[in-house]
């Protein structure tokens, strides 16, 4: 079981050789100037209530998305934005994902899509045993690669079986 008890503050200061390593996961995405300050605006509103704790904003993100946003099938499509799923607080595990990647690589957070499904054991839930599932892995320092899920409020365990990831869903 992964430990979490590494405990920094933002933002966290990457050395440089750290920073060229995970230079494609800081990258925002290409979105209007006004629309990246309204995100920077609400990811900041995380690690201030939070004081500035990595891991305590990271949660709160997580479980933020988790209860404010509502999980509609069908209301977005590949192509929707973080800053529309954010407008609208409505979409499915890929656009959870990306608005989480979104708000943390603007806390400087180095964060990645990841792509896989979730065992559901023999008999449970076959629904989403069998259907795919995004969620986020961000690079915390000391303790490397960690599993965010904001569809279901939880950091990821050994249920959580990755196939892919990348950078974004593309």
């Amino acid at each position: 079981k992964q430990s979490l008890a590494a405990p920094t503050s933002l933002p966290h200061p990457w050395m440089p050789w750290q920073r060229h390593m995970l230079a494609p996961y800081l990258l925002s995405p290409e979105l209007p100037e006004s629309q990246l300050v309204e995100l920077v605006e609400y990811a900041t509103s995380f690690a201030i209530r939070n004081d500035y704790d990595l891991l305590d904003t990271l949660i709160d993100l997580n479980q933020s998305i988790f209860r404010e946003y509502e999980y509609r099938q069908g209301s977005t499509t590949v192509y929707t934005t973080p800053f529309e799923v954010y407008a609208k607080r409505r979409g499915v595990c890929q656009d959870f994902t990306n608005l989480f990647i979104c708000l943390a690589r603007l806390l400087n957070i180095p964060a990645r899509y990841t792509c896989g499904y979730i065992f559901t054991g023999p008999r449970s839930n076959q629904a989403q045993g069998v259907a795919s599932h995004a969620w986020v892995q961000v690079f915390l320092p000391e303790t490397g690669w960690v599993g965010f899920d904001p569809t279901n409020g939880c950091v990821t365990q050994t249920d959580h079986i990755r196939v892919s990831v990348g950078r974004n869903y593309v």
